[in-house]
């Protein structure tokens, strides 16, 4: 995925930013599992990175995955989201679907899923 929005970005002459949200949808324990959450998810996304050969800016946040991407999409002003779907079960891949549907219908950009 980020090496098809890499060249997404390069094609359109944009700005690519990674956006990476550790799903939390309880305030308890919110600190230690962002620090946990975001020490792994920085970490592969340096190798995802090193893999493409990109330098995209990279953001991690905590909180309901669809609230916080909408937020960061109408915060950055993005022209376009890519979202990746994540490798779960069968019951998972319904609730990826819910998540794409809504994104697709509440974003205030374009959205691809990849």
């Amino acid at each position: 995925m980020l090496r098809y929005a890499k060249s997404v970005a390069l094609a359109a002459g944009a700005d690519l930013s990674l956006i990476h949200v550790i799903e939390d949808s309880k305030a308890q324990s919110k600190t230690r599992r962002r620090s946990d959450g975001e020490r792994k998810a920085l970490q592969r996304i340096a190798e995802l990175q090193s893999s493409v050969g990109s330098e995209a800016r990279v953001s991690i946040a905590v909180g309901p995955v669809r609230e916080t991407l909408l937020a960061q999409v109408r915060e950055t002003s993005a022209d376009v989201l890519v979202i990746g779907r994540s490798r779960r079960g069968s019951l998972g891949h319904f609730e990826d679907l819910d998540l794409t549907y809504s994104l697709v219908r509440d974003s205030p950009c374009p959205v691809v899923s990849v």
